[in-house]
């Protein structure tokens, strides 16, 4: 508790200017303690000009602070109180959504979803699947040398209004814009730097995490190019080390907001469409890295170890949100723990649920209606966590509305599902 505590009047330190809006009270004992003051040194008129300084001051402190303090409230989320619990326990509810294809789908490691509309990425094949409303998966591949084609894959995204699917080659540092009804090339943007992720925004524009590189003095940042033609403007620069833990991160996109989160002394979350709201800042206790830490260009052999297990393993603090929710009054994200490694080659994730001014974290959800004990997040719309789910992988319990679902797709030869919850 001394933990939290301390954590707690650092965060006060750090957040708010050094003012305090003054009660009734202590506006009261304020006056009556200098007008005896001013009684015995001073004459009537310097009192009466004294009290007006003084309710002056009094009015200025307050609107400073009001106009200061609109962050979002600061939130501890205590990891020594993980627990494990189920999905329904917690108010959730999921569906089973199936896909149909004539092809075996490999090791998908990415999962994004616009509107009925899904898409997953098998990264070892660097192939892209689309699956439409009714579960029916088309295979994407134009991997090649060709001058249609791409190398890799880093990251990608969709665009309803011109039904293209956007895909950004490192290889060649080029995003390129594919037809999904010809399947050929459309356009393609040359960039200049790296990017770890993107998303498209309302309109056709870009959001972009963009990497620091000391070779070319590029600085880390999340920027947006709101149209093809149009120069890049930074959103939120970062700081060099930020930079360096964007493995994991990536960009939600949501039903009319995209949303992200950024790593530093708290972790603040963010969502984005033609302006940027701050949602909601988390603190970790404890709190392995100090605000000195965050600060600094040049960090020690022992920091350096951290940074490492932080990037590669997760470590007790969240590297980045990797997929966010929404709702009305909470948000909810998942984030990297260094607990192992899960199915699909992935590292396990922990669950922060932020809710009235509190946060819970989860080191475990399961869904015991398909013997699943880990829930393992691949994909998020903004509203839902999407997991994949296979035959070999789960045990549905029979008379469960879930385990009834799965069963009866396995009797029509699906062995492939996508299961689709909420935890808000």
């Amino acid at each position: 508790m001394q933990d939290v505590k301390r954590t707690q009047e650092r965060l006060v330190q750090y957040r708010k200017p050094n003012c305090q809006t003054l009660t009734l009270d202590n506006k009261i004992s304020s006056f009556f303690g200098m007008s005896s003051v001013f009684f015995y040194s001073f004459s009537y008129n310097m009192l009466r000009n004294a009290i007006g300084l003084v309710i002056a001051s009094i009015a200025l402190l307050t609107v400073s602070c009001n106009k200061i303090d609109k962050r979002a409230k600061v939130v501890i989320a205590e990891l020594n109180k993980e627990t494990e619990v189920s999905l329904f326990e917690i108010g959730g509810q999921a569906r089973i959504v199936p896909i149909i294809s004539d092809r075996v789908i490999g090791n998908i490691t990415w999962i994004k979803k616009y509107g009925d509309n899904i898409i997953l990425y098998d990264d070892s094949q660097r192939q892209i699947w689309f699956v439409d409303k009714d579960g029916k998966a088309v295979l994407f591949d134009r991997l090649g040398r060709g001058p249609e084609e791409y190398i890799d894959i880093s990251c990608f995204a969709y665009l309803e209004d011109s039904d293209e699917l956007v895909i950004y080659n490192r290889h060649a540092k080029t995003i390129m814009f594919y037809s999904l009804t010809s399947y050929r090339l459309n356009r393609s943007l040359a960039l200049d730097f790296y990017i770890n992720d993107m998303e498209v925004l309302p309109g056709g524009g870009l959001i972009m995490a963009r990497e620091g590189d000391r070779t070319t003095g590029t600085n880390a940042a999340i920027i947006v190019q709101k149209g093809i033609n149009d120069s890049c403007e930074v959103l939120i620069p970062l700081k060099e080390i930020q930079g360096e833990l964007f493995e994991g991160f990536s960009f939600v996109h949501g039903k009319n907001s995209t949303f992200f989160g950024v790593t530093g002394p708290t972790l603040d979350l963010y969502s984005y469409n033609t302006y940027l709201e701050d949602l909601q800042s988390i603190a970790f206790v404890p709190d392995v890295l100090g605000r000195r830490f965050w600060n600094q260009r040049n960090y020690n052999k022992q920091e350096e170890m951290l940074l490492e297990t932080m990037t590669l393993q997760g470590g007790k603090m969240a590297v980045a949100p990797i997929f966010i929710s929404k709702s009305d009054d909470a948000v909810c994200f998942w984030y990297i723990t260094g607990s192992g490694i899960s199915s699909h080659n992935l590292p396990d994730r922990n669950c922060c649920i932020v809710k009235n001014g509190t946060a819970q974290v989860y080191n475990a959800i399961s869904c015991p209606e398909l013997g699943i004990d880990r829930l393992q997040p691949i994909g998020s719309d903004g509203r839902s966590y999407i997991s994949l789910i296979t035959a070999g992988e789960v045990t549905p319990q029979a008379g469960t509305e879930l385990g009834d679902a799965f069963l009866s797709l396995k009797e029509e030869g699906t062995d492939v599902a996508l299961l689709v919850y909420n935890l808000l």
